[in-house]
C-alpha cells in the first residue's frame, strides 16, 4: 500500500522474546542461507488439528482453489494469501532432529516434495 500511495513504509514493532519459551529447548531453526531467507519460523506449541472453522474461511480458501484441510494449514494458507508471505507449519514429531534448517540446495541433491514425488534441485546459478 505504501508503493501505491507514495509513502513510506512503517513496518510493525515486534517485542518478542524467545528467550525463557520452553518450545527453544524442543527444537531450533538454523538459517544457512540468510542471504536468500532472513528470518524463517518462530516456533510454537500447543496448537491441536481441528476441523476448521469458520465457514468464512473455508469458503475463502475454496474460492481460490484451495481445499481447506484443517486449522492449522488453513490458517497458514490464509495469511500466504493476505501478505504474499509463503507459510509452511511443521509437525514436530515428524521433524528430523526435531529442528529445521533454511540452506539452498547442493548442485544435483535430490529431495522428496510435500506431495511425496521425486525432485532434482534447480542448479546453483
Amino acid at each position: 500500500m505504501a508503493a501505491i500511495q507514495g509513502t513510506r513504509l512503517t513496518l510493525p514493532r515486534v517485542n518478542l522474546s524467545e528467550a525463557n519459551d520452553p518450545i527453544t529447548r524442543m527444537t531450533s531453526v538454523t538459517i544457512e542461507a540468510p542471504d536468500h531467507c532472513p528470518r524463517y519460523a518462530r516456533p510454537s506449541a500447543g496448537e491441536r488439528c481441528r476441523e476448521t472453522l469458520p465457514f468464512w474461511l473455508q469458503d475463502r480458501l475454496l474460492s481460490v482453489g484451495l481445499r481447506p484441510i484443517n486449522n492449522i494449514v488453513d490458517v497458514t494458507n490464509f495469511v500466504m494469501l493476505e501478505c504474499g508471505q509463503p507459510l509452511h507449519a511443521f509437525d514436530l514429531d515428524c521433524l528430523a532432529q526435531n529442528r529445521i534448517v533454511v540452506r539452498t540446495a547442493d548442485e544435483g541433491e535430490r529431495f522428496v516434495t510435500l506431495d511425496k514425488r521425486n525432485a532434482n534441485s534447480i542448479p546453483k546459478c
